[in-house]
């Protein structure tokens, strides 16, 4: 699969909300009802994971679903 970004829009636990572009070869799962998207490659924090609005998660599904 070649390399692929896109641009995800994610809330923090404060309630910000900050954009993250990320390689699609990352994202390792979607959790629905969570809307949750998982990363293969954990952040500088110890996280592998963001959440994002359930708006953002219907985009990224649409889109990572074509390919």
């Amino acid at each position: 699969m070649k390399n692929q970004f896109i641009k995800i829009t994610y809330i923090t636990p404060d309630g910000s909300e900050w954009d993250l572009i990320v390689n699609v070869n990352e994202i390792s799962r979607l959790l629905y009802g969570f809307n949750q998207i998982d990363f293969r490659t954990p952040f500088p924090s110890g996280l592998n994971y963001v959440n994002v609005t359930p708006q953002e998660f219907n985009r990224l599904e649409k889109i990572l679903l074509e390919e």
